[in-house]
């Protein structure tokens, strides 16, 4: 399971390095499985932190201007769809980068 907490909205169970998820609501992602053990298969398995260009979000607004915009992308760069800008001007993105203030992993040998 995966939970996000806004930094001023971090539970104090977490900063006391006590964890305990059943207080945190409801997670933003969560990877039950009835056919097998995933902490058998997944464990030792890292994160990684990507830049998914032109994804369900930003491929499907892509033709449409935001709430406050008068152009949408398509009319702003003239490429009529995401993947077609990024194949075309993917210098555009050559000062890419996270910054990720903190990460925090507490894991558990038992499902919650």
């Amino acid at each position: 399971m995966v939970w996000w907490f806004p930094r001023n909205e971090i539970p104090g169970d977490i900063t006391a390095e006590q964890p305990m998820p059943d207080q945190w609501g409801t997670p933003m992602a969560n990877f039950p499985s009835a056919q097998c053990d995933p902490y058998k298969y997944f464990y030792d398995n890292i994160n990684i932190f990507t830049s998914t260009l032109c994804g369900d979000w930003a491929g499907g607004v892509w033709n449409y201007a935001d709430a406050g915009e008068t152009q949408s992308c398509a009319a702003k760069t003239g490429y009529s769809s995401c993947e077609d800008y990024v194949r075309n001007e993917g210098a555009q993105f050559a000062n890419a980068y996270w910054e990720v203030a903190y990460v925090k992993y507490f894991n558990s040998t038992t499902e919650l």
